[in-house]
Order: C-alpha cells, then sequence, then structure tokens
C-alpha cells in the first residue's frame, strides 16, 4: 500500500492520518475537529496538438504565421554512467513538443497541461488549518496538482465534497483527440474555470457525502447523489 500512517504534533496544532511516504501533506486525515478524505477528480488537464514545424525546426506555425519556439537542453544524470544525457527541449506556445505525430510525418504534437504551468499551492498542504467547512474549502483555491474529489466532516456535525484542481476551458473540442495548434478555434482559453464555479456541496439533506473517483457531472446531472451542487 501507498499510505504512510502518521501522527504530526505541534504546540498550536497536531494533525493524524494517511500520507504519501517523502509527500508534506495528509491526504486523509483530523486534525481533531475536521477530517477529509480524497478521492481521484478525473478532470480532463490535459491536450495534445499537432504542431506545423518550419523546415529546420525552430519556429512552428501559430494563426498565419510562424513563431520561434523555446529551446532548453536538459541534463538526466543516469545511473552508472559517468556522463548525463542531453536532451533538448523545445516548447511551442502550446506547451513542449513531445515527438512527432506519425512516423514519416512532418507535423509534431505537443502536450499543453494544467500541471506544467506554475502557481501557489495550498489545498492539502494546508487543510490543517480549518474548523469548518468554508474554512477547509477555501484552502483548495490554490490547488494546481492532481484534481480531487474531497469529502468532509467535522465535529459540529457538518459533511461537505468539494471538486478541487484546475480546470480548462476549451476553445474547441472536448481534448478527445489532437487538434490543430496553429487554429485560433484550438487551444484554451487564457483562464480556466474559476474555484467559485467548482462544484461543492454542504451538508446535503440526504445527510451522506460519498465519492469513489467520480467523474464530474454537469449540473443536475448526477441523480445517483440525489444532491444538488452548489
Amino acid at each position: 500500500a501507498y499510505w504512510y500512517l502518521a501522527h504530526l504534533q505541534t504546540p498550536d496544532w497536531s494533525l493524524a492520518g494517511a500520507c504519501f511516504a517523502g509527500a508534506p501533506l495528509f491526504a486523509s486525515a483530523h486534525n481533531g475537529v475536521a477530517a477529509w478524505g480524497v478521492t481521484l477528480g478525473l478532470v480532463d488537464t490535459a491536450d495534445i496538438y499537432l504542431e506545423d514545424v518550419s523546415p529546420d525546426g525552430d519556429s512552428v506555425r501559430d494563426g498565419d504565421g510562424f513563431v520561434p519556439v523555446q529551446t532548453r537542453t536538459e541534463l538526466i544524470r543516469v545511473k552508472g554512467e559517468s556522463e548525463p544525457v542531453e536532451e533538448v527541449v523545445k516548447t511551442s506556445p502550446r506547451g513542449p513538443i513531445i515527438g512527432a505525430a506519425l512516423p514519416g510525418e512532418t507535423a509534431a504534437i505537443s502536450v499543453r497541461a494544467t500541471w506544467l504551468e506554475t502557481g501557489p499551492v495550498r489545498g492539502l498542504l494546508t487543510a490543517w488549518r480549518a474548523r469548518s467547512f468554508d474554512e477547509f474549502r477555501r484552502e483548495f483555491e490554490n490547488w494546481p496538482a492532481a484534481p480531487l474529489n474531497v469529502v468532509y466532516a467535522d465535529t459540529s456535525g457538518a459533511t461537505g465534497w468539494l471538486l478541487c484542481g484546475k480546470a480548462p476551458r476549451r476553445r474547441g473540442g472536448w481534448g478527445t483527440i489532437p487538434l490543430p495548434g496553429w487554429d485560433p478555434k484550438a487551444g484554451w482559453e487564457d483562464e480556466g474555470v474559476a474555484f467559485d464555479e467548482m462544484p461543492h456541496v454542504v451538508s446535503p439533506t440526504t445527510g451522506v457525502v460519498a465519492s469513489a473517483n467520480n467523474k464530474p457531472a454537469p449540473d443536475g446531472d448526477a441523480p445517483y447523489l440525489g444532491i444538488e451542487w452548489a
């Protein structure tokens, strides 16, 4: 099992539950007042794009013209080898180019993902502060890591659920097939789904919240839960 049971005690607060060895957070835990647990949120946070690369490999098509790619060299140290492997990474406006589209094709493919973008991190790193569901949910306003279903309960009797993580807004398509990266109708909007638009529920009339790696469902399209998103 990848869970590691631990108890963290400080002069001001304590936290006990299950964490991942080497990770500075508790995915399922309680702080004496509030308790939580997680399953995967299954939000689609990565897309593949076709790239029209110039013959010299130094630019890609973007709209009606070509723009330079960003180039950097990464050193990969290999156990048992004296010299590191040099890997040249080229990045289009969509993201890093990860290979040719198909053998023999001149086009390439790139990947854009929320987890390749920099940003502040709170969420499970700071959830121990919460003493209510509202406080708990607000801690996840900055959570760029894997999207999660998070269930919650506290000593006041409140229960809750929230979907956290960064979700892109696509200009076109559903992210199921590679789209031409140079097409203005493809790609993502500059801003993703706002935190306050992410679904959540607190103390539903059913008295129960549950999660089992559920996929996000449109508003009103989850009758098995018997709840309405807040």
